[in-house]
C-alpha cells in the first residue's frame, strides 16, 4: 500500500465521519423539534384519535368541513346540495370546496372514526407535512438554513395563528400541501412530465381553496421575471429572436417557462366544472378595511384606526422577536433575488416574498389576509435566511473551530425561547358541541324523518349555527336577538322569529338561475312553534330568566298542546309535536 493510497483512505474516512457527525447532529435536533412539536399539537387533539364530540371547534366553519364531509359519507350526488344543507330547494349547485371534506370523508369511512374528528386531525396533519416538504426543499441550499427555519412553524399552534386549526380554515390548511408540492416541482420543472404533476397540484389547490393558489402562482411570476432579467434572456431574445429555438433546447429557464404553460390545461381539466362559480368567491367584499381603516399595511396591533373586530386578526408584533427576523430575511431575499444566481433559493424566496405581500392586500376576494395565519410555515425561508446569516457571522467573529457546536447552541435557544413565548393554551375541550349536544344530534339523524321540521331555541352556545347541520336533517334556528328580547319581556308566547340558511345568498340552480327569493328560506319570519315537528332545546342556561323561560315555554307546550318529550339527556331536550299546525298556547305573562 503506498503512501498516496494510505492519504486517499485517511480522507474517505474524515469524510464519512464528518458526514455522520452532520446527519447525527441534523437528527438530534430534529428529534427535538418533533417532541416540541408533539406536545403543541397535543392541545388540539387532546392526544386522541377520537372524541366523544367535535373537540376543540371554536367556530361554525370547524363544523362546516364535519357537515361536508357526512355529505360525501351518506350521499351519492355531489353537485348538488341535500335537502338538509338547502332546506328542501331542489337542484342548489354545491359550491363548497370540497376537496377536505373528501379527504376527511375517505379517512373517517376507513377507520369509522367520527369525521368531526379528522377536521381536526387533517388540518395538523397537512401542517406537518407542508413543514417538512419546505424543510426537504430547503435542504437542497443548505441544511443548516432547513434546520434554522422550522422554529418559527411552531408559532402555527399559538393565537391568534392557531385560528387557521380551530375556526376552520381546513380549506387553506389541505391547500398549504398543494402549493408547497407544486413549488416542490418548480425545482425539476425543466424535467420531462413534471409539467402534468404540477398542473394536477395547481388544479387540486384551486378547488381546495383558490385564493393561496393564486398567490402561489404570483410567486411562480416572480421567480420566471427574475430569472429572464439576471440571465438577460429578454434582452438577448430582442436582439436576435431566432435564438429562442437555442433557449427552448438548453437553457432551463425557458424550458420550466415553457412546461409551466404546458401545465395549464392540465390544471383546467381538473376544475372545468368549478369555472362558473369561482366568480363567486373573488367578488365579495374585501375585507382589508378589517385590519386598519386609515392603513393599508396592517402593521400595528389594536389601536384607534383599527377596526374593534380585531381579536383574531394577525399583526406583525404577534411574531414578538421574530418579527425583526421577517424583515431582515425579507430584504436579505431581496439582495439575494437581485444580486445572487441561485437557482433553488431564487424558487422559495420568490415564493416567501409574495405570501408575505399578498397577506396586506385583498386582491383575491374576500379573506384574502387570512394567509396570515399560515404565515408561521410559508415563511419559515425568510426566518431560516436571518437565522442562517446571523450564524455565519457568529462563526467567522468567533472564529469557531466547531461550528457544529455553534449553530446547535444557535437552534437549542431558538427553540428554547419558542418554547416559552409560544406555547399554546388549552382551551375548553367542548365550547359549542359537548358530548351532550352531539348525543342528541345522533338521535335526530337517526329518528327523525327527512321531511320534518325540526325548531333548535335559543341556547347559550349556539351561536355557532352550522353545529346543528350535522343533524343531517331540516333545521330552523330561532334568530338569538329577537328571542332574546322576547324573553326580556317576560311574555312566553308561541310564536318565534326564524331565519334562513346561512348561505342561501349564494344559493344557484343547476341550470344557472338564481334560487328564488323564499321569506321561510332566505329572511328571519315570525312562526308559531306547533308549525314545527320537533322542538330542540337546551334544559340549562347561565342566565337564570333565559332558563326559565325555556323551560315555562316547553312546559306549556307538553301541557297545552300535543307534544311528548322524546328524547332527553342532562342538557338536551327535544319534542314532539302529534299535532302539526295546531292552534298554540296564548301569551303567558311570566311572573
Amino acid at each position: 500500500m503506498g503512501v498516496n493510497d494510505t492519504n486517499k483512505e485517511e480522507l474517505e474516512l474524515k469524510f464519512k465521519t464528518d458526514f455522520f457527525k452532520k446527519v447525527r447532529l441534523e437528527f438530534v435536533l430534529l428529534v427535538i423539534f418533533a417532541i416540541i412539536l408533539l406536545k403543541f399539537i397535543s392541545v388540539f387533539d387532546g392526544g386522541l384519535l377520537a372524541h366523544p364530540a367535535p373537540y376543540n371547534h371554536l367556530a361554525g366553519d370547524m363544523f362546516n368541513i364535519g357537515i361536508y364531509a357526512d355529505f360525501v359519507k351518506y350521499e351519492n350526488d355531489l353537485a348538488t346540495l341535500p335537502f338538509y344543507l338547502s332546506q328542501g330547494v331542489k337542484n342548489v349547485v354545491n359550491i363548497f370546496s370540497m376537496t377536505g371534506p373528501i379527504i376527511t370523508a375517505q379517512l373517517s369511512q376507513f377507520t369509522g372514526i367520527e369525521s368531526y374528528d379528522f377536521t381536526m386531525h387533517i388540518s395538523l396533519l397537512f401542517i406537518i407535512l407542508s413543514t417538512a416538504i419546505l424543510y426537504i426543499f430547503l435542504r437542497k441550499i443548505d441544511n443548516k438554513l432547513a434546520l434554522l427555519s422550522l422554529p418559527l412553524s411552531l408559532l402555527v399552534f399559538k393565537w391568534p395563528f392557531q385560528y387557521a386549526i380551530t375556526w376552520g380554515m381546513h380549506m387553506s390548511n389541505v391547500n398549504m400541501i398543494f402549493i408547497v408540492v407544486s413549488l416542490f416541482c418548480l425545482f425539476y420543472l425543466d424535467k420531462k412530465y413534471i409539467f402534468i404533476v404540477l398542473g394536477i397540484m395547481n388544479g387540486a389547490g384551486f378547488l381546495s381553496h383558490a385564493r393561496e393558489t393564486l398567490m402561489f402562482n404570483t410567486g411562480v411570476a416572480l421567480y420566471f421575471l427574475v430569472r429572464l432579467i439576471k440571465e438577460k434572456i429578454l434582452i438577448n431574445l430582442a436582439k436576435n429572436p431566432a435564438s429562442i429555438k437555442n433557449y427552448l433546447k438548453e437553457n432551463t429557464t425557458i424550458i420550466s417557462l415553457k412546461n409551466y404553460i404546458y401545465s395549464v390545461p392540465v390544471m383546467l381539466i381538473f376544475m372545468y366544472r368549478y369555472f362558473p362559480i369561482l366568480g363567486s368567491f373573488l367578488y365579495r367584499k374585501s375585507t382589508t378595511l378589517l385590519y386598519g381603516t386609515n392603513q393599508l399595511f396592517a402593521y400595528l396591533p389594536q389601536t384607534k384606526t383599527v377596526s374593534p373586530n380585531v381579536f383574531h386578526h394577525v399583526f406583525f408584533p404577534h411574531f414578538l422577536f421574530y418579527q425583526y427576523l421577517l424583515v431582515i430575511g425579507l430584504i436579505a431575499a431581496i439582495y439575494f433575488l437581485i444580486f445572487k444566481n441561485n437557482r433553488t433559493a431564487d424558487i422559495i424566496l420568490s415564493f416567501s416574498i409574495m405570501i408575505l405581500a399578498n397577506g396586506f392586500f385583498s386582491i383575491f376576494g374576500n379573506k384574502t389576509a387570512q394567509i396570515r395565519h399560515l404565515w408561521p410555515v410559508l415563511l419559515i425561508p425568510l426566518v431560516g435566511l436571518s437565522l442562517y446569516m446571523l450564524n455565519s457571522y457568529l462563526k467567522k467573529a468567533t472564529k469557531e473551530k466547531s461550528s457544529n457546536l455553534l449553530f446547535a447552541a444557535m437552534f437549542l435557544g431558538i427553540i428554547i425561547i419558542t418554547a416559552i413565548y409560544f406555547t399554546p393554551e388549552s382551551t375548553s375541550d367542548y365550547p359549542f358541541s359537548d358530548p351532550y349536544t352531539w348525543d342528541a344530534i345522533k338521535w335526530i339523524r337517526l329518528n327523525v324523518e327527512n321531511d320534518a321540521k325540526t325548531l333548535i331555541l335559543f341556547g347559550d352556545r349556539h351561536n355557532q349555527e352550522t353545529m346543528f347541520y350535522l343533524t343531517l336533517k331540516n333545521q330552523f334556528r330561532t334568530n338569538r336577538d329577537k328571542y332574546f328580547e322576547q324573553i326580556s319581556k317576560n311574555i312566553i308566547s308561541s310564536k318565534v322569529i326564524t331565519q334562513g340558511v346561512i348561505f342561501g345568498e349564494f344559493y344557484v340552480r343547476v341550470n344557472n338561475t338564481i334560487v328564488e327569493k323564499d321569506r321561510s328560506i332566505f329572511s328571519n319570519v315570525k312562526e308559531s312553534l306547533c308549525d314545527y315537528n320537533y322542538i330542540y332545546s337546551d334544559k340549562y342556561s347561565q342566565i337564570p330568566q333565559v332558563q326559565t323561560y325555556v323551560i315555562k315555554s316547553l312546559e306549556k307546550l307538553i301541557k297545552e298542546n300535543n307534544f311528548v318529550v322524546v328524547y332527553q339527556n342532562d342538557l338536551v331536550v327535544i319534542l314532539k309535536n302529534n299535532d302539526i299546525g295546531g292552534i298554540c298556547f296564548e301569551d303567558e305573562v311570566l311572573l
